[in-house]
């Protein structure tokens, strides 16, 4: 019983999304602002309109996915 109630607990703590589905971002140094989404698993797609924003936008969201290895 105790193990079939950690498993369901892991389930749902690792089904709730972190990130928000859709997000404008404009951070300084960035010539305009792009969009990062996530779909229904969690992968984000990432929108610039140029190449260093899009760069930096990758950047950040591997920080957000892997922020756990830095912590």
């Amino acid at each position: 019983m105790k193990r079939q109630f950690m498993a369901a607990l892991i389930v749902t703590i690792f089904s709730i999304p972190l990130f928000a589905q859709t997000e404008r971002v404009k951070f300084p140094g960035m010539a305009q602002a792009g969009t990062i989404t996530r779909d229904a698993r969690g992968i984000a797609h990432v929108f610039a309109l140029n190449e260093r924003d899009l760069l930096f936008l990758q950047g950040f969201v591997h920080a957000q996915d892997r922020f756990f290895q830095m912590d």
